[in-house]
């Protein structure tokens, strides 16, 4: 005789709890966080901070052209594609908003507000007056 033969025929045993859905089971393996916002803290201190760019005269009035054109576009209902490149400042006191990160964002735009003089690109607003450059494309 086996060694287990005396429970090889056995059903297997049944728990008394009910049955964990699949979506519930996975957020036990879920990675944890228990510092939050720690890791956007560690990723904001070693970015390399610059100065804020400054646009000459006629990089501004392409610009200021550009935004009128996305204004126009947005009034007609269109939702055109952008890419732009955004000054983002830092939120340190060191830095005092003068220096920050240059940011590339490229998505759909949704919104122009000239009384908040901010643009809406995939649901996150910037500020117009840190666009460095904006380019527009037809969807």
């Amino acid at each position: 005789m086996g060694k287990y033969d005396a429970i090889i025929g056995l059903s297997r045993p049944e728990s008394a709890r009910p049955k964990m859905d699949r979506s519930a089971r996975a957020k036990q393996f879920m990675p944890f966080a228990s510092l939050k916002g720690y890791g956007d803290l560690v990723r904001s201190r070693e970015a390399v901070l610059i100065p804020k760019p400054e646009l000459s005269e006629e990089k501004r009035a392409a610009l200021d052209h550009t935004l009128l054109l996305l204004r126009s576009m947005l009034q007609r209902r269109e939702k055109p594609l952008l890419d732009a490149e955004v000054f983002e400042p830092a939120n340190t006191a060191e830095a005092d908003g003068a220096a920050g990160t240059v940011r590339h964002i490229r998505g759909q735009a949704e919104r122009i507000s000239l009384q908040n003089e901010t643009v809406t690109v995939n649901g996150e607003s910037f500020s117009l007056q840190n666009i460095l450059s904006l380019r527009l494309y037809e969807a």
